[in-house]
């Protein structure tokens, strides 16, 4: 997206635009803004900072067209979830991510088919790790058993403290092998997909 502006688009240029990215998206599972204001700021900050004009809210809707259109899963995904599907398991999706991209690039590798639910947080008006998510989640499943439930996800912040705050079993896909904080320990932690087979 950045090159068809003639910006850099390098991964330094990246990662200086995601010190902005990864800040909006903190400000939004806080609770400090909505998905509207996110999709709004979240490149503009970045433009001011290189001193380029363009509309932020346009950009967002470019970069999520582009997701939609070349939507990238990681490796050994499809099989986890044909196997979970082939043995009873009851796969859903909680999404802090925007509705715009999240059906859509879902539909696009035809994996609704493993999914019962998709829980979209700007559709529902609740974000990760607000417990009130999880609630809604819950109730909107038929409030199945919580300890026979599994929240696999890569974020801390929104899918472990999510879990924690609901008291569901949390697994951290950390294929970076970073270090989490203290105050944020999951149940389980991975760093390759095929480790979930002996979890669940």
């Amino acid at each position: 997206m950045m090159t068809a502006w003639n910006l850099d688009g390098s991964l330094e240029a990246y990662n200086k635009y995601n010190i902005f990215n990864k800040k909006c998206w903190n400000e939004y599972e806080q609770g400090l803004i909505d998905q509207a204001e996110l999709k709004s700021i979240r490149f503009k900050h970045y433009f001011d900072t290189i001193g380029f004009e363009f509309d932020g809210l346009e950009a967002n809707m470019i970069y999520l067209q582009g997701i939609i259109d070349n939507p990238v899963y990681m490796e050994g995904a499809q099989d986890v979830l044909a196997f979970a599907n082939d043995n009873g398991y009851i796969c859903d999706i909680i999404t802090n991510g925007m509705k715009e991209a999240q059906r859509p690039r879902i539909s696009k590798v035809e994996w609704n088919k493993y999914f019962r639910h998709i829980f979209v947080s700007d559709e529902i008006g609740l974000a990760k790790p607000q417990k009130s998510f999880f609630d809604h989640c819950l109730e909107a499943a038929g409030n199945p058993l919580k300890d026979e439930i599994l929240v696999i996800g890569d974020s801390l912040e929104s899918d472990m403290m999510g879990a924690k705050n609901a008291g569901i079993t949390s697994c951290w896909m950390n294929p970076a092998r970073k270090i989490n904080p203290p105050d944020i320990v999951p149940d389980y932690e991975i760093t390759q997909l095929a480790e979930l087979y002996d979890i669940i």
